[in-house]
């Protein structure tokens, strides 16, 4: 990764323009909840759009029907939150295990590879972060990273 400090509303706000087409597409509204002023951390833009991106990109088709989809960036202890949530299908309780393994896809043939999740913890992992995932089936799912703050964080891989 190449680690700088960034401004994560900036990383955000690249992962929406990106998934524009997509959302307009689907019918979903995009709510973005993120403070006023900059949010630095020290992070590789590149590759955290990445992961929005694909967290975007997986929620809009967990919406088959549209929705609603929120994008959430606050701070935890010692971190930056950043949630992004649907109001889609949601994923079983015996899938939610599973999702974040290589190849594990719940799309039909052709669709995706199952590599998305796996690419998205892999990167969050080596900025020595966390990805998890709450979901109801029927009601939504939401992705929460979370991202340290301060001087560069360990990296590893």
């Amino acid at each position: 990764p190449e680690m700088k400090q960034s401004d994560m509303r900036e990383s955000i706000e690249a992962a929406i323009r990106l998934t524009e087409y997509l959302a307009r597409k689907g019918t979903v509204q995009v709510v973005k909840d993120v403070p006023a002023r900059a949010v630095m951390a020290y992070y590789d833009a590149g590759q955290i759009e990445q992961v929005l991106i694909n967290l975007i990109q997986n929620a809009i088709q967990a919406m088959p029907k549209g929705g609603t989809l929120r994008i959430n960036l606050s701070h935890a202890p010692g971190a930056l939150a950043v949630a992004v949530e649907d109001t889609g299908i949601g994923i079983s309780p015996g899938n939610l295990a599973r999702i974040f393994d290589p190849f594990f896809t719940t799309k039909k043939e052709g669709e995706g590879t199952g590599l998305g999740l796996s690419v998205s913890y892999g990167i969050i992992s080596r900025h020595g972060g966390k990805i998890g995932v709450e979901s109801k089936v029927g009601k939504g799912t939401t992705f929460t990273s979370l991202m340290p703050v301060g001087e560069r964080p360990p990296v590893s891989g």
